[in-house]
């Protein structure tokens, strides 16, 4: 006989947010729910102002779950649009990524929206990194970084959204790993070369290794696609260009289920031994047990506690 077949895997309970509008058939939520998994995504585009994470205690809500164990593997993509480089207006630069001063009045509200969106997903990845979740956070690529193939000395001077304190410390914090690509790379499959910057945390690090391969190679060649102004019928094509192609598609469900398989191993390991207390001479009980602890294991926590 050959090789046994791979074990199925249980469905996972994946979070998806700022999963977009999902109208492709390729789209990363339809693919992840076609293989059995629980996919909660939140996207003002799926559910209107219901699912605006700024409204009422949504957003709490969904960081609460986190911590609560509620979610296997999560995913976000915040808006992107004001931390663009084809944003028609300069509202973000290097020194001052939160917005520029002074900040033109009519895009105070549109600005500050998007910080608190940054915010959050501080929040939401801090929560994963404690409770032992998989995450990963798309934006688009950092131009100032004279380090990345991405810098761009024209747009140096641009404010991008892995500068904002929170979500900068809250990413270090967690031990991120950067994974900045072309979307235009044959693995991706994209029309435009759009540079790109996943961050990972946890499981899903090694399972985005494939990203780092994942570069332009088109020199000098032009691309299928640019991104600048308006298409036939008055889009914004960097709006337009918002989706991910299929590769990217593949890659993210081909990352997010083994990662989320894989912490969930981890947790059920870790609470099985937690559960488990060695036998004690003289009495019996668990820590867990609180008051109800044996005199002789009572009395040993007492002396340990006063042992540095």
């Amino acid at each position: 006989g050959g090789e046994a077949a791979a074990a199925p895997v249980s469905p996972l309970r994946v979070l998806l947010v700022f999963a977009g509008g999902a109208v492709d058939s390729h789209a990363l939520l339809w693919r992840l729910r076609a293989q059995g998994h629980d996919v909660t995504a939140i996207d003002t585009r799926l559910g209107g102002a219901r699912h605006d994470v700024l409204r009422g205690d949504l957003g709490e809500r969904l960081v609460r779950g986190v911590a609560a164990g509620d979610y296997d593997v999560v995913f976000a993509a915040p808006p992107c649009s004001s931390f663009s480089v084809r944003h028609p207006r300069r509202l973000r630069s290097f020194a001052r990524p939160q917005g520029v001063e002074p900040l033109p009045e009519e895009w105070r509200t549109y600005v500050s929206n998007h910080n608190r969106l940054a915010d959050f997903t501080a929040a939401l990845v801090a929560a994963c990194s404690a409770a032992g979740v998989p995450c990963a956070v798309e934006n688009p690529a950092d131009r100032a970084d004279s380090g990345s193939a991405a810098y761009w000395e024209a747009a140096a001077d641009s404010g991008s959204i892995w500068r904002m304190p929170q979500l900068g410390a809250a990413l270090r914090d967690a031990g991120a790993e950067f994974y900045t690509f072309a979307q235009c790379a044959e693995l991706i499959g994209g029309r435009a070369q759009k540079y790109t910057t996943i961050a990972a945390i946890g499981a899903l690090r090694p399972e985005l290794e494939v990203l780092r391969s994942c570069v332009c190679t088109h020199g000098r060649q032009g691309h299928d696609e640019r991104l600048e102004g308006y298409d036939a019928q008055g889009r914004s094509r960097a709006t337009v260009a918002a989706a991910y192609p299929a590769g990217l598609n593949a890659i993210l469900g081909g990352a997010l289920v083994p990662a989320g398989v894989r912490a969930r191993e981890l947790r059920a390991a870790a609470a099985a031994d937690d559960a488990w207390m060695p036998p004690v001479e003289g009495g019996e009980g668990r820590l867990s047990d609180g008051p109800t602890l044996c005199p002789s294991v009572a009395a040993a926590c007492e002396a340990a506690r006063h042992v540095p």
